[in-house]
């Protein structure tokens, strides 16, 4: 009977990291098919018998990237930085400045009065 296994890649940037990690993961000979996806940051195993999860941390880690089998947490992540949330405030949402020429433009009066 097969048995599945996923798992979180942390580190990849571009299409040719998942390549590279999946023709890692092929070389072990228990693994009989490997599946690595850049944009969720998953990968995917299958194999006739269980393998350690020692075994494909070790081989991907072998390659220069970090292996995690909790989705949850929040690994390091080489050149990027999380930012921190910041609740929109309604003077930053329309903070602009108004030329009275472009109100005069956008209303289509070229006899706009200046009150100010």
């Amino acid at each position: 009977m097969s048995k599945k296994q996923s798992f979180r890649i942390i580190g990849m940037t571009c299409s040719t990291c998942a390549k590279n990690v999946e023709k890692a993961l092929n070389k072990i000979e228990e693994i009989q098919y490997v599946s690595v996806n850049l944009a969720t940051e998953k990968g995917f195993v299958v194999s006739e018998n269980d393998i350690d999860f020692e075994m494909i941390k070790n081989t991907v880690n072998s390659i220069g990237y970090d292996v995690s089998q909790n989705f949850d947490e929040d690994l390091y992540r080489p050149g990027i930085q999380k930012e921190k949330e910041q609740p929109y405030s309604f003077s930053r949402i329309y903070n602009t400045t108004v030329d009275y020429d472009d109100i005069a433009h956008a209303i289509g009066s070229h006899t706009f009065i200046r009150l100010f």
